[in-house]
């Protein structure tokens, strides 16, 4: 019995070295922005298409601009403060021109707003 004691410590030690180590709790995503100049806008018709990404993109844009706002679907072409060239979809509904500066919202959607 004696001899059974330290090999059950031994097995023992291996097996608790063997957990995984305790997950750490989701964190809340933060909303990043940055600053760029719009480049060029132009309408989009909203209408499905066979292209599944460009569905997609669609109905999210569509989606963030059901807020009671009937406005058209517009893509804006953004250089942001970096130098990347980025393209959004959205409503007009701030009344935003080419060459103005915006501000990027980043949550799980990009979204364009005056600063």
């Amino acid at each position: 019995m004696t001899r059974l004691l330290p090999l059950l410590a031994l097995l023992g030690s291996v097996l608790a070295a063997c957990t995984p180590p305790p997950s750490a709790p989701p964190q809340a995503t933060a909303t990043s922005a940055s600053t760029g100049t719009i480049l060029a806008i132009r309408p989009i018709a909203a209408t499905i298409t066979t292209a599944p990404m460009r569905s997609a993109l669609l109905m999210n844009a569509s989606t963030n601009a059901a807020s009671g706002n009937n406005a058209s679907m517009m893509e804006f072409i953004v250089r942001d403060v970096d130098g990347n060239t980025i393209s959004i979809v959205q409503a007009n509904d701030a009344g935003l021109s080419v060459g103005d500066r915006v501000v990027i919202q980043r949550t799980p959607s990009a979204r364009l707003v005056r600063p």
